[in-house]
């Protein structure tokens, strides 16, 4: 398992959070995300690398995203 497949399963879990996931169904989501992603790896290697690539420059473009929407807010109202 490479450490970019780690990254993936962190931001799926995340993005879960989004939907609402949370408390122990988050935990058993993380358990899921995980097991799919290492199934996937090991059945279908050609594309899985392809797909957790993919995953993880969305989730990245998400998180920056959201993050300069926080940051832009917290500077126009004063708190940056």
């Amino acid at each position: 398992m490479d450490l970019d497949m780690v990254g993936a399963v962190i931001g799926l879990t995340e993005l879960l959070k989004q939907f609402g996931v949370s408390g122990k169904w988050n935990v058993l989501a993380a358990v899921l995300v995980g097991m799919a992603v290492s199934l996937g790896t090991e059945y279908i290697p050609g594309y899985t690398q392809q797909v957790v690539e993919a995953a993880l420059l969305g989730l990245t473009a998400a998180g920056l995203y959201g993050l300069g929407k926080r940051a832009g807010s917290a500077i126009v109202n004063g708190r940056g």
